[in-house]
């Protein structure tokens, strides 16, 4: 029997769960050129998001294409140009189409076209000095516009943050001179640390201040995970849990989507899901990610070791009252200010009222091996 809940890759179909109105919202950007902001933690689906969307948008009439562009991993402005070259090969499906696409898109700079076996796609790739770089930029960047001319187009930057570690400033503000003028072209800006892409986008000394509309995206509401949830066990003739049930995973999950995914995904073969087979599917899931949280537990301050285990024993709430930071053994809000900073900064936590853990299994984990 198929198992629908997926949770190492991205989704789609049957497996994405709802997320229409931010589907809803996000096409009518794209439609009216809006770019847009999309900030979310590690894992929280943006980009089964950005793949349904795609989808959603070749089905409209005119149909729109999208330039899905990784910048995940890339080190330099070098690594930038290529990476959008590489996007070029969803333009077409066809070598010879596409090597004419690239004729016309391109007069200085020579792209280099190839048939991987293996994979059975296009790719492509740039050649060009090194003195020409800047040169090349321009270029590739332009034509993302010139290819706008006869179709609509969506351009996504994934993990755009990246950019903020290339050492070169100028790349923002060449970016804004150039997509600035763009008129048949939406970009969405898309990435997982929230805190400096905000930097990027609304502080008004950045080049790309107030160049996107900002649009965190949200938990998945309780009721449309029930739906969902539902709807897959009664397609494939499986008793359904009850809402206690359901209740009990998403609140163990704090509606954490990869978590959602996950946790059914082990309890699918469960012929009865009960509070027992929930524990011991979260310590199955706390047991395969130990090497992963003790490392980040062992890159941490001592400082900053007491500001997650204050924020543990409290909630995430009155993090600055001093009966608190005596607890942990913090001498006073200084230190707890300098170690929030640090946390806050490297996403590992967030304030959003209160201060949150961005993996409420790590959370966890602090909770049952540090706290015990």
């Amino acid at each position: 029997m198929n198992n629908p809940f997926i949770y190492s890759s991205t989704v789609e179909g049957e497996s994405f769960c709802n997320r229409k109105q931010e589907l809803s919202e996000l096409t009518e950007f794209c439609l009216t050129g809006q770019n847009v902001l999309v900030y979310a933690h590690r894992r929280y689906g943006k980009t089964s998001l950005i793949k349904v969307l795609s989808n959603k948008l070749k089905k409209n009439r005119p149909s729109i294409k999208t330039f899905y562009i990784d910048l995940y991993g890339t080190l330099d402005e070098k690594d930038f140009i290529e990476a959008i070259f590489s996007s070029f090969a969803q333009a077409e499906t066809k070598i010879e189409k596409l090597a004419n696409t690239m004729k016309v898109l391109f007069s200085s700079t020579k792209p280099k076209l190839s048939y991987n076996p293996d994979t059975g796609n296009i790719e492509v790739a740039a050649s060009y000095n090194p003195e020409e770089k800047k040169l090349v930029f321009n270029e590739v960047i332009d034509s993302l516009s010139k290819y706008s001319t006869k179709t609509k187009t969506l351009v996504v930057f994934d993990e755009f943050q990246e950019i903020g570690g290339y050492g070169d400033e100028s790349i923002e503000k060449r970016l804004r001179k150039i997509i600035q003028h763009h008129k048949n072209v939406c970009y969405i800006f898309m990435g997982s640390q929230r805190h400096m892409l905000e930097q990027m986008f609304t502080e008004n000394s950045r080049a790309l201040y107030k160049m996107a509309e900002p649009y965190p995206l949200a938990r998945i509401a309780s009721e449309h995970y029930s739906t969902w949830i539902k709807g897959l066990y009664r397609k494939y003739k499986k008793t359904v849990p009850t809402d206690e049930i359901i209740d009990e995973i998403l609140s163990t999950c704090e509606n954490h989507p990869l978590y959602v995914q996950q946790f059914f995904y082990f309890l699918w073969k469960e012929s009865e899901i009960t509070k027992t087979t929930i524990k011991h599917c979260e310590t199955k899931i706390l047991r395969r990610r130990f090497h992963e949280y003790a490392n980040i537990w062992d890159k941490l301050t001592p400082n900053q070791k007491k500001a997650c285990s204050l924020l543990c024993i409290f909630g995430g709430r009155n993090v600055y009252q001093i009966n608190n930071l005596q607890r942990v053994g913090l001498k006073g809000s200084s230190q707890m200010k300098k170690a929030l900073e640090y946390l806050v900064s490297n996403d590992y936590i967030y304030k959003n009222s209160i201060y949150r853990f961005s993996d409420v299994m790590f959370k966890k984990w602090i909770r049952q091996l540090i706290l015990k």
